[in-house]
């Protein structure tokens, strides 16, 4: 073969060759995370979680589990990621996402609740049912409310802040730190399951592990962390005003209404690829695939071509038979 025929074929292997980890990311991560380093984070932070529960929730109620979310479960995850070198943009995938993505997060966080609930949770209490008064003591904390303000302030306590530190943790630091070694799908069921035990509640463990596997894969399809973060949000907000309600049933109508959002806000974001007007955005296994597929085609085109300027064999034949 010839050297030129040579240069191309080593230059499509090269244009080929996945980028970074292999498993669909973007620029070659510089980071030290391993999987150890993350269940190490996780037991550091549950430790530090379950520690400070027992001294400032029986006194500081709602001030106290902000607390606890930003000093416990945040500010570990951020000491993690400064020393195992994650990249914001590049490795935790803290960057915009498209406005569909978004808009299907928040529809499918406000119908979830309803359709998980009607399902999942229906099934887990037929085989495990929580005692009498379990989930109403739990639900009292978030009910000692009168006004707009305090409304505001629970909203801010138990939704707003378990959205951002939860899912930094979970759906940034540990998926990112497993899914090098384990792939994006065993990835996103590992933290989803190390989600719902972080929760301590036994009684909705399945509903909480199903949430984490929606919300890794929110995380997987669009490559940005605010799709999570808006799903989780408007989810505890939906899950808030419910518990709020003195109504035992939801009317058929209103039911109806929750399925719509949910598959409608699961298709918005499930048809949709990630954008790829960031040059730094991971690659997914397709968009690597299309990528070689065109690179080869455009190789074979090149080597079958002859150099510009030089007549086709067979015309050069031609002109030495008339001489």
């Amino acid at each position: 073969m010839s050297n030129g025929t040579y240069s191309t074929e080593a230059g499509l292997a090269a244009t080929v060759t996945p980028p970074g980890d292999g498993r669909g990311s973007g620029a070659p991560s510089r980071s030290h995370a391993t999987v150890g380093k993350g269940v190490a984070l996780y037991l550091v932070v549950v430790a530090l979680f379950i520690g400070a529960s027992l001294g400032l929730l029986p006194g500081w109620h709602l001030g106290g589990l902000a607390v606890l979310q930003v000093g416990t479960v945040l500010l570990p995850a951020l000491v993690y990621a400064a020393l195992v070198r994650f990249s914001p943009r590049r490795d935790l995938w803290v960057r915009r996402a498209r406005a569909r993505h978004l808009i299907g997060a928040a529809l499918a966080g406000a119908g979830i609740w309803f359709v998980l609930v009607s399902t999942v949770l229906a099934v887990q209490n037929q085989i495990f049912e929580p005692p009498q008064g379990f989930l109403e003591q739990r639900e009292a904390l978030f009910l000692s409310t009168a006004g707009p303000w305090d409304w505001l302030w629970v909203w801010s306590a138990a939704a707003l802040t378990p959205a951002l530190c939860e899912e930094f943790l979970f759906r940034g630091v540990l998926l990112q730190s497993f899914r090098p070694a384990w792939g994006e799908s065993r990835a996103v069921a590992v933290t989803a399951a190390l989600f719902a035990l972080f929760h301590m509640n036994p009684y909705q463990l399945s509903v909480t592990f199903v949430l984490g596997c929606l919300l890794g894969w929110l995380v997987v399809r669009t490559r940005s962390l605010l799709a999570p973060i808006t799903f989780h949000l408007v989810n505890n907000t939906v899950v808030l005003a419910a518990a709020r309600t003195e109504a035992d049933t939801v009317p058929w109508q209103l039911a109806l209404l929750f399925v719509i959002l949910a598959v409608v806000g699961l298709a918005a974001v499930g048809t949709g690829g990630a954008s790829r007007s960031d040059p730094d955005l991971p690659e997914t296994r397709e968009d690597t695939g299309n990528a070689g597929e065109r690179n080869r085609t455009r190789a074979r085109k090149e080597s079958s071509s002859p150099p510009c300027g030089d007549p086709p064999p067979a015309i050069q034949v031609r002109s030495r038979d008339r001489e």
